[in-house]
């Protein structure tokens, strides 16, 4: 290795080199014969432009010190000197860390931790810096440098780094190492805290863990330990079909050989509420203490139910319900029954219901009740047994009865008086309900007149005794019952009625129905008798766009009423449309044929013809044609009466034409409407017949009533008798007279003989 050092000289003057310790090497261009390294040794430069540089060929660290370059010009009495040190560079090698295996170098978190670097020192001497990624953590040296550290778990795998530099160096030199730390587990759940879930779901929860080394991790509750799944990092459980017993405190648990790490989670099941009620027996309330997650509730309303299902009342929602009424004084038995509580919390059951449902039977003593249905009066027939009876709730059981009267004390001390388990029907809050009851009943024993008396029914329990008084009088069939409406459907009909006196005995109500084409009646029912303020029945499978003939009637133990007043209704049509507008265009037909009928009319009475002719189905045969069966057959039964006749029925009287218009003109209208008319009807086993009588007349016309079409005169008329309206014959009906039936139909007055 050579190097040059340099000279700058006054061309004109002499110029010497002195070495290290002021040996001379070079005058002018002469080189010390007497040094060792004189080969090495070398003016070169071109003295000329003022060069004077001494050339040193492999140089070695003998040749390193100050170097002076010397010149002395004596033309100008002046000398310069250059001074030049010659140093030996030596890179510094072989850089090391302490303690590294592999490039790593193991600590432990939070204990102090060494990073020593060492290297074999150069010239000139170099400098040591340790760093973290790229940040500068220490610097010194030369030859060794050592960075303290308290490292965590977040310096596990950084790497720190050892530089070297010198200007012996083109590069600085380098050594990494990796810091391999030890440290106890850390666990954390993935899921929220708490975590919610609602039961019958599945659920997983599921922790991490951060360790090294490796950890052996648990999930435990309540110190039991329960499966646990574990990876690389995570550890979790599976819950199927949770249910709220696994609910509570979860802890996931690490050890290692640095310690132990746990992380806690609550899992929290929500399910709809279970009710349950209890009972303050002295206030008569009761409390429902729903128990459910989350214990946010809703109540519903109370529902009060007697002990076979059937709601008696609805009570207000709330947490506590006061059974007594505040507004009517009742008896205990009245707020017996099932109580329902019904609340909720927003949880879906497994069913899919939002609100839950408890049930509390309630049954409060008192005294024996006889129930509002029992009658003071009751009925028997002369020379029949006797059968009376009283209900009464009892609770506690009874200890001891009687039936008396005021000639017989001990009725119970005969085989006469029984008491025995019942059902009867009560009106509690205006709901009708069954309810058990005991049935105090006098039997057997044949009716005298002694008998129509008055009976005492008496009874005791452990809180007290009641007494009930029957009066017995002779009894009879029940009275008729009253429709109040029909309702038609397309293939239903749907009869309210009212009952009326049951004559004393127990009574059930049978309606008789059929079509009006039909001859034969048919029988819906029995419908029992619950003392309900009005009936309703309902009559399906009719046929649809028909004409049906109902009638009721009720019967009990001895007999049967009269039939109702029969009533005719039509059923609706199936195409509704199509029915509206057939009635429209029959309301507007019906007022043609009654507007040419009223002008034939006017027509007659100016020519003074008082003949009875059936114009109006003569003139309507292309009508008549275009319209469905029934109308047609509702038409050709029909019979207009001209003059000044009178026309008497079993229904009544029609004393002028006009008035059987205006019914037509009525009836029409109603079609018009697209309401299915109710005519009434008598009943069917009055008689049924047609009076026909005219006021005077020309005793020169004769005057016949004809069929329609001309068919057979039916009889001849004295026109000149009067008419007398008989009373008589019109109230002459009973139930066993014939089936021949007549009815209004278009306010025209129509007779069918049925066979």
């Amino acid at each position: 290795m050579s190097t040059v050092l340099k000279c700058q000289v006054d061309k004109k003057g002499r110029a010497t080199w002195d070495g290290p310790e002021f040996v001379k090497y070079a005058d002018e261009n002469d080189i010390n014969p007497d040094l060792s390294n004189k080969e090495n040794l070398e003016i070169v430069g071109n003295i000329t432009n003022g060069e004077y540089n001494l050339a040193i060929h492999n140089v070695s660290k003998n040749e390193e010190g100050l170097y002076k370059c010397y010149q002395i010009n004596n033309q100008k009495n002046t000398a310069n000197e250059t001074f030049v040190t010659l140093t030996i560079l030596v890179k510094p090698k072989n850089v090391t860390i302490d303690g590294t295996i592999n490039g790593q170098i193991c600590g432990q978190e939070n204990v102090l931790l060494q990073l020593k670097c060492a290297v074999i020192s150069g010239n000139p001497k170099e400098t040591i810096t340790w760093y973290n990624m790229s940040s500068n953590i220490e610097t010194g040296g030369p030859e060794s440098l050592i960075a303290a550290i308290t490292p965590t778990r977040f310096d596990h795998r950084k790497q720190y780094t050892c530089r070297v530099n010198s200007t012996a160096l083109q590069e600085p030199l380098e050594e990494t190492v990796t810091l391999d730390i030890k440290y106890a587990p850390i666990m954390v759940f993935i899921n929220t805290n708490p975590t919610r879930t609602n039961e019958g779901k599945n659920l997983t929860t599921a922790c991490t863990y951060d360790s090294n080394p490796a950890a052996s991790v648990v999930i435990q509750k309540e110190n039991n330990v329960i499966r646990t799944l574990c990876d690389k990092s995570t550890c979790s459980h599976t819950f199927s079909n949770v249910s709220r017993n696994d609910s509570g405190l979860y802890k996931c648990i690490g050890r290692n050989t640095y310690g132990s790490g746990h992380a806690n989670i609550t899992v929290v099941v929500q399910y709809p509420p279970d009710i349950h009620i209890s009972q303050n027996g002295k206030k008569k309330v009761l409390t429902c203490q729903p128990k459910g997650i989350p214990p946010i509730y809703t109540y519903r309303k109370w529902q009060h139910l007697s002990e076979y299902g059937k709601r008696i009342r609805w009570l207000p929602a709330g947490a506590t319900v006061e059974m007594e009424s505040q507004d009517e004084n009742i008896d205990n038995y009245q707020m017996n029954g099932i109580y329902i509580c019904s609340a909720e919390n927003g949880i879906l059951n497994a069913h899919g219901s939002v609100v839950q449902s408890g049930k509390y039977s309630v049954l409060l003593k008192d005294k024996p009740k006889f129930v509002y249905s029992t009658e003071h009066i009751q009925y028997g027939r002369f020379s029949f047994p006797i059968n009376i009876s009283v209900s009464v709730y009892c609770y506690p059981e009874f200890n001891s009865w009687n039936v008396s009267s005021e000639d017989y004390c001990c009725y119970n001390e005969t085989n006469f008086g029984h008491v025995t388990d019942s059902n009867v029907t009560v009106r509690i809050f205006d709901a009708a309900i069954q309810m058990k009851v005991f049935k105090m009943s006098l039997t057997t024993l044949m009716i005298k007149e002694e008998h129509f008396t008055t009976y005492t029914f008496w009874i005791k329990n452990e809180i007290g005794y009641s007494s009930f008084k029957v009066k017995l009088i002779s009894s009879d069939r029940p009275e008729t019952p009253n429709i109040t409406e029909i309702i038609p459907g397309m293939n239903s009909l749907q009869i309210k009625f009212v009952r009326n006196y049951n004559g004393g005995l127990e009574q059930q109500f049978l309606l008789s129905y059929r079509k009006l084409t039909d001859k034969k009646w048919r029988i819906s029912g029995p419908i029992n008798d619950t003392f309900e303020q009005y009936y309703v029945h309902m009559i399906t499978d009719l046929d649809d766009e028909t004409y049906y003939e109902l009638r009721l009637y009720a019967s009990n133990a001895i007999g049967t009423s009269n039939f109702t007043s029969a009533w005719i209704v039509r059923t609706l049509d199936a195409e509704i449309k199509l029915n509206v507008l057939l009635s429209v265009l029959g309301a507007l037909l019906g007022c043609l044929v009654i507007a040419i009928s009223a002008f034939y009319v006017f027509w007659c009475h100016k020519k003074d013809e008082m003949a009875v002719e059936n114009y109006i189905y003569q003139s309507q045969g292309n009508f008549l044609s275009n319209q469905s069966d029934h109308q047609r057959d509702l038409r050709e039964r029909s019979l207009l009466l001209h003059g000044n006749g009178n026309i008497t029925t079993g229904l009544g009287n029609i004393n002028s034409v006009p008035n059987a218009l205006n019914t037509a003109h009525d009836f029409q209208h109603q079609r018009s409407a697209g309401i299915d008319s109710i005519v009434e009807t008598q009943d069917i086993h009055d008689l049924n017949y047609v009076e026909v009588a005219f006021g005077p007349s020309n005793s020169n016309n004769t005057s016949f009533i004809h069929g329609i079409n001309d068919r057979t005169i039916y009889s001849d008329i004295d026109t000149t008798a009067f008419f007398e309206s008989s009373q008589e014959t019109q109230d002459n009906s009973s139930r066993d007279s014939s089936e021949d039936d007549f009815m209004y139909v278009d306010g025209i007055v129509h007779y069918t003989k049925r066979s």
